[in-house]
């Protein structure tokens, strides 16, 4: 009987190994950037959401306005001025909460639109309570010239395109 060579049977079992290991691993990790993102976007999703404002608590609509197509529960915008390091920052927070009341609406708040470097977060709520977060990473980028008439010049603007999946009449969309 034949003894077979140590070297050919390990190189054998990497080779047949190797892949193996792979696929076990899945997707590629993600890189430092990508998880500090993350972290930053679950930190400001939970800032803005997280805190107890009363007037977004509010799942109920008037009774005038129960024909509309939409009915905004309540909106807010926040200035924050930060003077670090020498340095003034100026961050802007414009958060609404709107009832969807028909399909014209829910078409309508189907699709956000924004600006590549601003920040997005968006959750739906159900009608029996249940909250769904919308995974912004998911935005796609598209450029747009825009035209300013009175200068008569293009200006190129990148911005992000992002579908709002399982929108139904009756769910309320809270985003900022």
């Amino acid at each position: 009987m034949r003894k077979a060579n140590p070297i050919l049977v390990l190189v054998l079992f990497l080779s047949l190994a190797s892949p193996s290991i792979m696929a076990q691993r899945g997707q590629d990790p993600k890189s430092h950037s990508e998880i500090r993102e993350s972290k930053q976007k679950a930190q400001r999703d939970a800032k803005i959401f997280g805190k107890s404002d009363k007037e977004f608590e509010n799942t109920e609509i008037p009774g005038k306005w129960k024909d509309e197509s939409a009915v905004v529960l309540a909106r807010k915008i926040e200035y924050i001025y930060a003077n670090e390091k020498k340095e003034i920052t100026f961050e802007k927070i414009y958060r609404s909460r709107v009832k969807l009341l028909d399909q014209a609406a829910v078409e309508l708040y189907s699709e956000f639109y924004f600006i590549a470097t601003n920040e997005i977060g968006i959750r739906i709520i159900k009608p029996d309570g249940a909250t769904d977060i919308v995974e912004t990473s998911q935005a796609i980028e598209v450029e747009n010239s825009v035209k300013i008439p009175k200068e008569f010049f293009s200006l190129k603007v990148k911005y992000k395109k992002l579908a709002v999946p399982n929108l139904e009449v009756g769910d309320i969309i809270d985003y900022y």
